[in-house]
């Protein structure tokens, strides 16, 4: 049991340490979306490149930090329907949606994106809109990162739920 604990704590550590950390990408988007709007509209040059960077920090700032609102529990939640249910009950819902809908949905997304991630890598994708084409490769990489995150997190919100419904029942 000792040796799970360790690996749940090391689990929500990371995905704490990573949330926060990509937390940081809000400063030079707003910089650079600071920076845009001054070149557009005071300079009437617009940028070619602030769409590309903003769509690619936004996006990975995004999708790591959906561990982190995981791990925080702070997700949007509509109760309609489990709000009637007993607090034991509304337990063993999470844990029965969650095998049945949480780990197969991630499962799929985080291995779409790895596969994205290594054809990426062998063709040496390019972003194709714009001017500026950067490599698509660090952003498909972060994507599968972002899914596998969620999915180590979901096994850890999971375990820890699992634990506090054989508690509850005396087993």
């Amino acid at each position: 049991m000792r040796i799970l604990e360790v690996i749940l704590k090391g689990i929500d550590g990371f995905t704490e340490w990573a949330g926060k950390s990509f937390a940081w990408l809000m400063m030079p988007l707003i910089a650079i979306i600071v920076f845009e709007v001054t070149c557009r509209y005071l300079f009437a040059a617009p940028t070619n490149w602030v769409f590309d960077v903003s769509f690619m920090l936004g996006t990975s700032m995004f999708l790591i930090g959906l561990s982190y609102v995981h791990r925080q529990n702070a997700h949007v939640k509509v109760d309609i329907v489990s709000k009637f249910f007993s607090s034991k009950v509304q337990m063993i819902l999470k844990l029965i949606f969650r095998i049945i809908y949480f780990f197969p949905l991630m499962w799929a997304i985080a291995r779409i994106a790895l596969e994205k991630a290594i054809f990426s890598f062998k063709i040496n994708e390019t972003y194709q809109f714009g001017i500026w084409h950067p490599s698509m490769i660090p952003f498909h990489i972060i994507i599968f990162i972002a899914f596998f995150l969620l999915t180590l997190q979901g096994f850890s919100q999971f375990v820890r739920e699992l634990q506090a419904v054989i508690k509850s029942r005396g087993l």
